[in-house]
């Protein structure tokens, strides 16, 4: 059982849920009624989508109360839309159904489903209901390659690689929407009734990428986190191509902002039906040049507030390469990072009874101003994203002999160089029964996460897993403190995680213990001062100290001798043994022999076949006379016979002995190398196979 923690009372911050009633209006509304739908078949991309909740106030509400599903949707084929990108609402599928789906990869045939548009306007995407009696066929089934010049080629392979990375460069398409009832108001201008997008495109622009000098953006705060490893840049920075070149001209297009025009009104109208449209209006700018918005690794979609959210701040795929922002928020940077969090793939960050509650990271809802606030990621998220690889640390308590001792850094220093491998650790994973884990992390507040004002500077313990699935705040140690887990990972131990102490310096760290309770409690350990001090009494360990650190390391002791021909293994008590390796391999056609460099032989012997099996029972030895008299099943020329004891009572010296050997028979009898008469239960069962040779 797991120790109970308090609540946390939450006073400001940007998120909250609404019901679940009033979720689905975020993307679609319901066009079934007034309208009549198509009977066809359907084929489609599914996705999920993650969108980020507020209130007018801003104020968090209890998660018990309200909450939201993520929601499912379709990206319609092309070829039956009319225009690609286009998303419609799913109905008639339940959750088991998408158990095994790759969101933004997995293709689906849906053989009878009704399809609903509104007749307003075209490639605004709409509802597919799904019959019942429908045929389901995922990719891998069919529609799953599609013919070039050169073969086939794998679509779902080819939609995972435009999945938003978790490293390197991502170009991104900024497409600023201009409705009908925008264009001939003052644009820009919240006078307008928020028919407009209250912010212009440089502005936009700058709040993303900096390019007008804005030092905190959705770029430098990837940039910072990752050291790098994740960068977003302008789509078309690099205008060598000659499709950037175009684009560049274009007199709507700056600094990776396109400004789409589109006919319709928007004001009411549901946020998925609008990004629809200007998906559509943006193709038909960049088609011409050999481009479309699916030409970047990633794209978001700006519209005025008019636009029915349904609540959402924003909403992004997950993973995928899309988001969309109500314009009052798309300058928020906080915002901007955790819906492309969605993109790459990850989910929600919880604490209590809330699901986005874990406000040490970017994927709970940290209180998301213009120009903050500089969080990273919680445990399990950042090692999903793998930018601190060199720095992660997997523990098995359970199947680990000893404890983990060592120093964790903040992400910060890490940044900074200051972090030695194999010395200090960013995020510790510890293996535990079940689909979870739990992860160990610094949550210090300096350089990229100066501005966590969460349980700042304790050591935060997290379950989730590597796969960006929704994430659990367990508890926050402060320095001197400790997290028990009862009855661990179905052991009947206690699991300990203790913070020992605090260090500031060049790194900063945290000294951490953790390890099971095998009853006599659990103790940081005392610094150490040299390798004997840090005796842990298993002999298959070497121990070793860090006189600089004075922190025990134990590594497994490597026993190999360097001799091919001995089995090398270690006991902690006793420590290495060498056996010598019999090399029999059970072949008595094959003469066995071992060479120290190289290991086991076992050569052949010619015109040698196995041609009768048997076995004899011997109740005394040869000192008293017991034999037996073998008669061969056929006759044959000058067979070989070896026998040998299959089983055996007590530890005497005896052997068989194989004696007047004909082509019909045999002797055996049992010999004592020792001659200490020993009594007649010492063999009781000799097994023994014929052999012969061809001449």
């Amino acid at each position: 059982m797991k120790i109970s923690l308090p609540k946390l009372a939450l006073s400001s911050a940007l998120l909250c849920t609404l019901p679940r009633s009033s979720i689905g209006s975020i993307l679609f509304d319901d066009v079934t009624s007034g309208t009549t739908g198509v009977e066809t078949s359907v084929g489609c991309i599914l996705h999920e989508v993650e969108p980020l909740i507020v209130t007018d106030d801003h104020v968090v509400v209890d998660e018990n109360e309200v909450g939201h599903d993520p929601i499912r949707i379709c990206e319609r084929d092309a070829t039956e839309e009319g225009a690609p990108g286009i998303m419609y609402d799913l109905e008639g599928v339940g959750n088991d159904f998408f158990a095994d789906v790759e969101f933004g990869v997995t293709h689906v045939v849906f053989s009878k489903a009704t399809v609903y548009e509104p007749d307003e306007a075209n490639h605004s995407g709409g509802k597919i209901i799904v019959d019942p009696a429908s045929t389901r066929t995922k990719s891998g089934e069919e529609a799953t390659t599609r013919r070039l010049r050169g073969g086939m080629v794998d679509e779902s392979e080819e939609r995972r690689r435009r999945l938003s990375p978790k490293e390197g460069v991502t170009d991104l398409l900024v497409l600023y929407g201009i409705p009908g009832d925008c264009r001939g108001g003052p644009d820009y201008n919240t006078t307008s009734g928020n028919l407009c997008n209250i912010r212009t495109p440089s502005f936009y622009a700058d709040s993303l990428f900096g390019t007008n000098g804005d030092l905190k953006t959705v770029a430098s705060q990837f940039n910072a986190c990752s050291k790098g490893k994740l960068q977003y840049v302008p789509a078309c920075s690099d205008a060598s191509s000659a499709e950037c070149a175009q684009l560049d001209s274009n007199v709507l297009f700056a600094n990776g902002v396109l400004e789409v025009k589109i006919d319709n009104n928007v004001i009411g109208m549901a946020s998925g039906s609008a990004v629809n449209l200007v998906t559509t209006a943006a193709n038909s700018i960049l088609n011409p040049i050999g481009l479309s918005v699916t030409s970047f690794k990633q794209h978001m979609v700006i519209l005025p507030d008019s636009v029915s959210w349904g609540g959402a701040a924003a909403w992004a795929y997950r993973p995928g390469t899309q988001s969309a922002f109500r314009s009052s928020y798309a300058d928020h940077m906080g915002v901007q990072v955790h819906e492309f969090g969605h993109n790459v793939g990850l989910l929600h960050s919880g604490y209590g009874t809330g699901s986005y509650n874990d406000h040490s990271c970017m994927q709970g809802n940290p209180s998301y101003g213009n120009n903050g606030p500089e969080v990273c990621w919680n445990g399990p998220n950042s090692y999903t994203l793998g930018w601190y690889k060199d720095y992660h640390k997997d523990f098995d308590p359970v199947n680990s002999n000893d404890p983990f001792h060592g120093r964790l850094v903040g992400v910060g220093d890490w940044a900074d160089d200051e972090a030695v491998v194999g010395t200090h650790y960013v995020v510790v994973k510890i293996s535990q029964s079940g689909s979870n884990d739990l992860f160990v992390m610094y949550n210090r507040v300096e350089g990229p996460t100066k501005g966590v004002n969460f349980f700042k500077n304790e050591v935060m313990v997290v379950e989730g897993g590597t796969d960006g699935r929704q994430t659990w705040l367990q508890s926050h140690i402060p320095a001197g403190g400790e997290y028990a887990i009862e009855n661990f990972s179905g052991q009947s131990r206690t699991l300990v995680i203790k913070n020992c102490r605090q260090e500031a310096g060049a790194p900063d760290y945290s000294e951490v213990y953790i390890a099971l309770d095998d009853g006599t409690g659990v103790e940081c350990p005392a610094e150490c001062t040299d390798d004997d001090s840090c005796d842990d009494n298993d002999m298959c360990t070497v121990n070793t100290c860090s006189a600089e650190l004075g922190i025990c390391t134990f590594t497994d002791l490597v026993c190999d001798d360097g001799d091919a021909c001995t089995d090398d293994v270690c006991d902690p008590i006793t420590g290495c043994s060498h056996t010598k390796s019999t090399c029999d391999d059970g072949d008595v056609c094959t003469v066995d022999s071992c060479v120290a460099e190289v290991g086991c032989s076992h050569e052949s012997i010619p015109n040698c076949a196995v041609m009768e099996t048997g076995q004899v029972e011997l109740t005394d030895t040869i000192d008293l006379g017991v034999k037996a008299q073998i008669e061969f099943t056929h006759t044959y020329n000058d067979p070989v016979v070896v026998a040998f004891i299959n089983t055996r009572n007590g530890d005497a010296s005896v052997s068989p002995r194989v004696k007047d050997v004909t082509s019909t028979g045999c002797t055996i009898y049992m010999q004592e190398p020792d001659h200490q008469n020993h009594s007649p239960e010492t063999v009781s069962l000799c097994q023994m196979t014929l052999v012969f040779r061809l001449h």
